[in-house]
């Protein structure tokens, strides 16, 4: 949907390549999926993100019920809570 409304979409397999791609390029908006292993969550890597690109855009998504990380991401500026499949 986001290709055919004219973005292009960078996907990455954890949030760790996440911060490893954001420390290079910016984007419009990060899709953070709540839960991903192992590694960072997607709470922990929007922390890191804000640190390399404050104020950046970002939707939560998660196939479990909306969490408190939910909520602390959306206290630090991430957007709407959407629950999958999308």
């Amino acid at each position: 949907m986001l290709t055919r409304m004219g973005y292009e979409v960078k996907s990455v397999g954890s949030g760790g390549e996440a911060l490893n791609y954001l420390r290079e390029n910016q984007v419009d908006l990060v899709v953070l999926d709540m839960l991903m292993h192992p590694g960072l969550s997607g709470l922990e890597t929007f922390q890191q993100i804000l640190l390399i690109h404050p104020g950046q855009k970002a939707l939560n998504v998660s196939g479990f019920s909306e969490n408190g990380d939910v909520v602390a991401a959306q206290k630090l500026g991430a957007g709407q809570y959407i629950k999958k499949p999308l």
